[in-house]
């Protein structure tokens, strides 16, 4: 299946999994040097995407929301 996939360039979950979890890291190391407002960009980009984030003092915490 990811085979026929990478044909397409549609990104499998694992990939696309993987671009969200590097944005987060990303997003995370932007709020630690208080460059909120790029901060935020992620945020956005990610939520248009349908990606919820959820912040914690353990980390953050990502979702993909059920697309109908």
């Amino acid at each position: 299946m990811n085979n026929l996939f990478g044909t397409f360039d549609i990104p499998g979950a694992a990939e696309s999994d993987a671009a969200v979890d590097e944005l987060v890291k990303e997003r995370d190391r932007l709020r630690a040097a208080r460059k909120f407002a790029e901060a935020d960009a992620i945020r956005d980009q990610l939520t248009e995407q349908g990606v919820t984030l959820e912040d914690s003092p353990e980390g953050t915490r990502w979702w993909q929301e059920p697309t109908s």
